[in-house]
C-alpha cells in the first residue's frame, strides 16, 4: 500500500481553516492537561483506598505508600488550569458576533456550562485546601 499521497504536501490552507485547526490544537492541549489531572485524581483515590486497606491489614508495605494530598493538590491545579483555558475560549467565542439565534443560544450554553464547571472545580480545590493534610486512617 503506497501512502505517498498521505504525507506532507505543498498546498496553502485557507486562513479560516488554519484558524480552526489552531483552535482545535489548543483544545487538544487543554484536554490533555485535564486528562492528566483526572488520572492523578484517580491515582490519589487509589492511594487512599490502599491506605484504608492497610489500616485493617497491618501490612508493612503500607509504609511505602505516598501521601495522597500532594497528588490531589496538583491534580486539582491541572484541572483548574484546563477549565480556565476552556472558559477563556468560551468567553472569546461568546464575544464574536452571532449570525443566527441558534448560534447565539449555543454560545450562551457553552459559556454557562464552562462557567459552572469552573465554579465546581474551584469549590473542589478550596475544599481540599480547607480540609488540609490528610489524616491517617487511625486518626479518623
Amino acid at each position: 500500500m503506497d501512502n505517498s499521497d498521505c504525507g506532507e504536501t505543498e498546498f496553502k490552507i485557507p486562513p479560516a481553516i488554519a484558524k480552526k485547526i489552531a483552535l482545535i490544537d489548543q483544545s487538544l492541549g487543554y484536554s490533555l492537561v485535564g486528562v492528566i489531572g483526572v488520572v492523578l485524581s484517580w491515582y490519589a483515590s487509589y492511594i487512599k483506598k490502599q491506605r484504608l486497606l492497610c489500616a485493617v491489614t497491618d501490612n508493612s508495605c503500607c509504609d511505602n505508600l505516598p501521601k495522597a494530598y500532594s497528588i490531589e493538590f496538583f491534580s486539582n491545579v491541572l484541572v483548574i488550569v484546563s477549565v480556565i483555558c476552556f472558559f477563556s475560549g468560551a468567553k472569546r467565542y461568546c464575544d464574536q458576533p452571532t449570525i443566527t439565534c441558534k448560534d447565539g443560544q449555543a454560545k450562551i450554553m457553552n459559556f454557562s456550562s464552562s462557567f459552572l464547571i469552573l465554579i465546581a472545580s474551584v469549590i473542589r480545590f478550596l475544599q481540599l485546601i480547607l480540609t488540609g493534610e490528610e489524616l491517617s486512617p487511625a486518626d479518623e
